[in-house]
């Protein structure tokens, strides 16, 4: 896993987030570190294999809404309860949402988008996904962007692309 300057990340079993300060930095075992600063103030460089991604806001509602109903975690997003929590979940945080003020102006790089509908645009993504925008013009013509989307090995392209305007239909800012 790729972590990027300013990302918000998971150390350890740490409840607070930590912060990406810099990284990867090569090690002698081969095993990449990244230096980040914990939610008290103390900076470490880590092991990539300590930290995990934040859980996007999506997946927090669900989690939530499946202890509240069940009385217990999320254990799969495929189950028959946890499909059910995640559309919920997606309709919570749209009626909450929804009367927010809209980001206008185009996408820079480092903007978040949370994808809306899995495999769009063919790339290896679900719904409910958080990713990075990495390049906002990739065609130069201002029709397209690139994330940090994972590639899949089956597809020649280098880099997975998005269109600007299917903002609202596939992928949304967040």
């Amino acid at each position: 896993m790729t972590y990027t300057v300013g990302e918000k990340v998971k150390y350890a079993k740490m409840r607070d987030a930590a912060e990406i300060l810099s990284g990867p930095h090569a090690s002698q075992n081969g095993t990449d570190r990244y230096l980040i600063k914990k939610a008290d103030g103390n900076v470490s460089l880590v092991k990539v294999t300590e930290l995990t991604a934040v859980d996007s806001r999506l997946d927090l509602v669900a989690e939530t809404l499946h202890r509240a109903l069940y009385g217990c975690g999320l254990r799969s997003k495929t189950s028959y309860s946890g499909r059910k929590m995640y559309v919920i979940a997606d309709a919570v945080l749209y009626a909450l949402d929804k009367d927010a003020p809209i980001k206008k102006g185009p996408l820079k790089k480092g903007d978040r988008i949370r994808i809306t509908e899995t495999g769009h645009n063919g790339a290896s993504v679900d719904r409910g996904d958080i990713l990075i925008v990495q390049d906002p013009d990739f065609h130069g013509d201002g029709s397209v962007f690139t994330t940090n989307a994972p590639k899949a090995t089956s597809y020649s392209a280098k880099v997975w692309y998005f269109t600007h305007h299917s903002e609202g239909n596939g992928w949304e800012r967040v």
